[in-house]
């Protein structure tokens, strides 16, 4: 008896030095997250994107409904801004921490539903690769929804397993709760709630044995989602059909850019060879509920909004899937860890979290680049004279130039040549295009009489070329 309690002491200890061990590589993990995200946030201007959420959430509540309810995603993240506006500013480092918290909640919240799910060790291994992702790391420096978005998806199917664990009418309150904060995150965000859900349906709940009061709780808590975003959802309808009527900005499926955009996804080659295999090393064996829910969580957003985008308007975009990153990781994580056990397992992670640490090297690939409206601004102050005016192609860059020009006395925009002023009165034009629509304008201007003098470039594909007659 005195050895079996010995041999009791000593696996309780092994137990807590365990856990504390696994607990400090989190908070390590935590740490080298939010020092990537918090590093340098406000060095770069804000973009074009950027610059339409400042637009919609620097005046008034109402104002910010308004104006969000004419563009294509729901408010929540507008919300969020409005709140650092009225309280700290809007430069730029006060609209990106938001993004930045949202992130690095984000990989604690991947560690939680790894403990729910795929255990510790590969929950080590997804919060890392998701602290280090470039993909991720870049949302979560912009000032917009997608680390919301993901965050959101992450907690969202948190709650469901831990609903699951132990069900209770309060815990069911919050899944309604994060079901809400998911659909007003972003329309994707939607997608990514009914795949889950979906996913819970046909998957968990018939091989689990739940009193029917429980199973109603987590249905009615859906329902009150469903309900919630009723209103929001006849909005969006209603933008989809101007979408599909007017065109869209996005790519056709299946263009290069798509599948270049795909390797920015996953972290590059390297690493997104390593997720990839890992994905696939995980679906080998028998696959336990959990697991199958994640494999559904992470590709089926990603084929609707394919299938969507060939037979109908074109709506698919790599970071509208943002929230198949979390579960897409874990996966992987889980692939990687399935068959190994205590040291080797240690070895391996540590193997596969020093490789994703070489993808920090592609941080400055030219997808991660912003366009330099703090520079653009800066030249045009310096040369433009109050006879001069701006011409902006397209023109919703007008946004991005506008937060550094706040009191700018003479602009156009134009997003096809039938939009250009008939009457251009001006000394001197300074064109702002982006460089990929440059011919057709300057041959309109030379026919027009103008005369192209110089040409700056800028960061980002802006090109600034200055006209006079």
């Amino acid at each position: 008896m005195l050895v079996t309690k010995l041999r009791r002491i000593l696996e309780t200890a092994e137990t807590i030095n365990r856990d504390r061990a696994v607990l400090a590589m989190v908070g390590l993990v935590l740490l080298v997250g939010a020092v990537l995200r918090f590093h340098n946030l406000g060095n770069e201007g804000l973009d074009d994107d950027e610059a339409a959420s400042w637009i919609q959430a620097k005046d008034s509540l109402l104002d910010l409904i308004r104006r969000t309810a004419h563009d294509n995603y729901p408010p929540l993240h507008n919300l969020a801004l409005y709140a650092v506006i009225k309280l700290f500013g809007d430069s730029e480092w006060s609209l990106r921490p938001p993004s930045a918290i949202f992130g690095v909640a984000n990989i604690g919240a991947v560690y939680w539903l790894a403990t729910l799910t795929v255990g510790r060790t590969a929950g080590v291994i997804g919060a890392a690769l998701l602290a280090i992702s470039p993909f991720h790391l870049f949302y979560s420096q912009e000032a917009r929804t997608y680390s919301l978005l993901a965050l959101a998806a992450t907690v969202y199917a948190a709650t469901c397993f831990q609903y699951l664990r132990a069900p209770s009418v309060q815990r069911g309150a919050w899944v309604a709760l994060t079901g809400l904060v998911l659909v007003y995150s972003h329309p994707y965000g939607a997608l990514d709630w009914i795949t889950i859900a979906v996913a819970f349906t046909a998957f968990v709940f018939p091989s689990t044995v739940l009193p029917p009061r429980m199973i109603f709780i987590w249905k009615a808590s859906n329902a009150v989602v469903a309900a919630g975003f009723a209103p929001w959802a006849l909005i969006l309808a209603y933008r989809g059909y101007v979408i599909e009527t007017k065109g869209f900005w996005i790519p056709v499926p299946f263009s290069s850019d798509i599948f270049n955009t795909m390797l920015d996804f996953l972290g590059g080659r390297l690493l997104g060879s390593v997720i990839l295999v890992g994905v696939m090393l995980g679906v080998v064996g028998r696959l336990r509920r959990e697991v199958v829910v994640l494999y559904v969580w992470t590709f089926a957003p990603v084929t609707i909004g394919l299938v969507v985008s060939t037979l109908s308007a074109p709506i698919f975009i790599w970071r509208y899937v943002i929230g198949s990153l979390p579960p897409l990781l874990l996966v992987s994580a889980f692939g990687w860890t399935k068959y190994v056990r205590d040291w080797r397992g240690v070895i391996l992670s540590a193997a596969i979290i020093a490789i994703a640490g070489l993808t920090l090297l592609r941080f400055n690939s030219p997808y991660f680049e912003k366009e330099d409206w703090r520079a653009v601004a800066s030249f045009l102050d310096e040369r433009a004279r109050p006879t001069d005016c701006v011409l902006l192609v397209p023109a919703f860059n007008a946004g991005g130039l506008s937060y550094f020009r706040r009191n700018s006395y003479c602009q156009w925009g134009a997003t096809k040549l039938s939009d250009l002023p008939a009457d251009m009165s001006a000394s001197v034009v300074f064109g702002v295009f982006d460089s990929r629509r440059t011919a057709a304008y300057v041959d309109e201007l030379r026919r027009r009489g103008w005369r192209d003098l110089d040409r700056t470039d800028f960061r980002g594909g802006v090109q600034v070329i200055a006209f006079s007659r």
